[in-house]
């Protein structure tokens, strides 16, 4: 009588890894996916916070006009007894 023997662990050791390779591939989907998101956000984020700041130093510029044009009429009108105005640069008093 002719026996063989066959170990069960590598048997069952094809198998297993087999799903430790697809279940390793879903990972690194999964990672991938993750990654693009943030990778996303990330530029949303940034995009928002140039938008702001442009908005801000646009505000900025608008005021600085507006007072510049605010003071030039100003000039145009003197009031006596009074000191420059505090907004208007030296040179552009209300006197």
């Amino acid at each position: 009588m002719v026996t063989v023997s066959v170990p069960i662990t590598h048997w069952w050791g094809g198998s297993h890894s087999i799903k430790k390779q697809k279940l390793e591939v879903i990972n690194a989907e999964n990672t991938l996916s993750d990654n693009s998101q943030l990778l996303e956000i990330a530029m949303y984020k940034s995009w928002f916070d140039l938008s702001d700041a442009y908005q801000g130093e646009r505000r900025k510029r608008n005021s600085v006009t507006l007072k510049t044009e605010h003071c030039h009429s100003l000039s145009r009108y003197p009031i006596t007894n009074s000191t420059s105005h505090p907004h208007c640069k030296d040179g552009m008093s209300r006197n």
